[in-house]
C-alpha cells in the first residue's frame, strides 16, 4: 500500500451506496420521475408505487407496519420531528435523554430546554450504559418521552429496547430510539413487538443513499407536523417525496433482509479479529465501552500519548476523531465525558468502524498501523 493510500474504517459515519441500490435509483430517475401526489396519471402512479414498495421493504426490515413509517431527509430530521413534536404536545412534562445520545437528539432536546421544557439528562456509567436507577427515579416525575439510542454511534454499546419500553410504559411514558447504527448490526429488528413508540433512522448507514431517512411511529400515536405544506406522508411530513432516494432506501432494506445474516456473521468475524489482534499487538491502546453489551464493528480507541498526537500519525486510516458528526470541532467526545473519561484522554480518542466489506488484509493493516503509531515510551 502506498503512503498516500488509506483504509476506509469509518462505516459508522457513512457506507458506500450498494451498486444495486444505485441501479434502482437510476431506473426511478429515468422512468419513475413523476410526483407521487399526482396519481391521476401514469407517471404519478408509478412514483407512488415506488414509494409504497419502499415503505413495505423498510417496514419488513424494522419489524413494523407500513403505515407506521414516515419518510424524511434523514435521522437528524426524524429525531427533531419526534422530540420537538412530543415535547410541544406535552409541555408540562419532562423529557428524559441519555447523555450519550447522538448530537441530533442532544441538540433537539436542548432546543426544547431553551423553550422552557424540563430535560432530565440521564446518567451514563463508565461502560457507556445508562444508569437504570437514575431512569427509574426520573420516571417518578411526569415524563413525556425517554430517548435512548439502540446502538451508540461512538462506542457501539447497545441497550435492550424491549426492557426500556416496559419500564417507560409502566410509568406512562413513551420511548424513542435512534436505531440508525442498528440497521446493519442487529440480526432481527422488531420495533412493534418490542413496544418501541418512536424510532429514527437513515438510509446511508445501511448502504443506501444520503439525504433519506424515516420515522417509525407506533400505530395509534400522533405527532404535530414539523414541516407544513401539502400534507404529504399522511400529513405527517409535507414536501414532495424524494422518490428515487426513497426507492434506494427500500432497495437497501431489501438487500439487508436477504443478506443481513451473512453480512452480520462476516462483521462479527472481522470484529473478533480486530479486537483480539489489537489486544495482542497493542495492549496499551484502550477500547472504551462495555465489552459484551455492544454491537459488532464499532471501536472507540484511546492511547497514552498527548491529545491529538497519534491522530496526526494515522493519516493512512480514514477514521473519525471521536464521532464524525462532531469531528469539525476540537471538543472532547461528549460520550466519553458522560462515561467519566478525563478530557485529555477523550480528546485523544478515535473511532474505527468496520463493515462486511472490510477485507482481511485491511484488518491486518489497521492493527499494524495502530500498533506502530502509538507505541509507549520505555526507559
Amino acid at each position: 500500500m502506498s503512503q498516500t493510500a488509506s483504509i476506509y474504517a469509518d462505516y459508522a459515519a457513512t457506507t458506500p451506496c450498494d451498486p444495486r441500490v444505485i441501479a434502482t435509483m437510476m431506473a426511478v430517475y429515468e422512468q419513475g420521475w413523476g410526483n407521487p401526489s399526482s396519481r391521476q396519471y401514469p407517471q404519478g402512479r408509478r412514483a407512488a408505487d415506488h414509494l409504497e414498495h419502499a415503505r413495505g421493504s423498510l417496514s419488513t426490515l424494522l419489524g413494523c407496519r407500513d403505515d407506521e413509517l414516515t419518510f424524511t431527509s434523514g435521522a437528524t430530521e426524524s429525531c427533531n420531528m419526534i422530540i420537538k413534536g412530543v415535547a410541544s404536545a406535552h409541555p408540562q412534562q419532562q423529557l428524559i435523554v441519555a447523555r450519550s445520545e447522538h448530537p441530533a437528539v442532544m441538540a433537539a432536546a436542548r432546543a426544547c430546554e431553551q423553550a422552557g421544557i424540563r430535560v432530565h439528562w440521564l446518567t451514563i456509567d463508565r461502560h457507556g450504559l445508562i444508569d437504570v436507577d437514575d431512569l427509574q427515579e426520573a420516571l417518578k416525575q411526569p415524563s413525556s418521552l425517554v430517548a435512548v439510542m439502540m446502538v451508540n454511534n461512538q462506542t457501539g454499546v447497545t441497550h435492550d429496547l424491549a426492557d426500556l419500553a416496559q419500564r417507560c410504559h409502566r410509568a406512562g411514558t413513551l420511548l424513542m430510539s435512534d436505531i440508525t447504527q442498528a440497521l446493519v448490526r442487529h440480526s432481527s429488528l422488531r420495533l412493534h413487538e418490542w413496544g418501541v413508540d418512536f424510532a429514527a433512522c437513515s438510509a446511508h448507514k445501511c448502504y443506501g443513499p444520503q439525504g433519506c431517512g424515516a420515522v417509525y411511529m407506533r400505530r395509534g400515536l400522533g405527532l404535530p407536523a414539523l414541516i407544513d405544506g401539502g400534507g404529504q406522508e399522511r400529513g405527517r411530513r409535507s414536501g414532495t417525496e424524494a422518490v428515487a432516494q426513497i426507492a434506494g432506501f427500500g432497495r437497501a432494506a431489501q438487500l439487508q433482509i436477504c443478506e443481513g445474516r451473512q453480512r452480520l456473521e462476516r462483521l462479527q468475524q472481522l470484529t473478533h479479529a480486530f479486537s483480539h489482534g489489537l489486544q495482542d499487538r497493542a495492549p496499551w491502546i484502550q477500547q472504551f465501552g462495555h465489552l459484551s453489551h455492544r454491537a459488532p464493528g464499532i471501536f472507540l480507541l484511546g492511547g497514552p500519548q498527548a491529545p491529538q498526537q497519534w491522530l496526526r500519525r494515522l493519516t493512512r486510516i480514514a477514521c473519525s476523531p471521536g464521532s464524525s458528526c462532531a469531528s469539525g470541532t476540537h471538543e472532547p467526545s461528549h460520550v466519553l465525558q458522560a462515561m467519566g473519561v478525563p478530557n485529555n484522554q477523550a480528546l485523544n480518542a478515535i473511532r474505527i468502524s468496520l463493515s462486511h466489506l472490510t477485507e482481511d488484509t485491511e484488518i491486518e493493516q489497521l492493527i499494524e498501523l495502530l500498533a506502530h503509531s502509538e507505541r509507549p515510551q520505555t526507559g
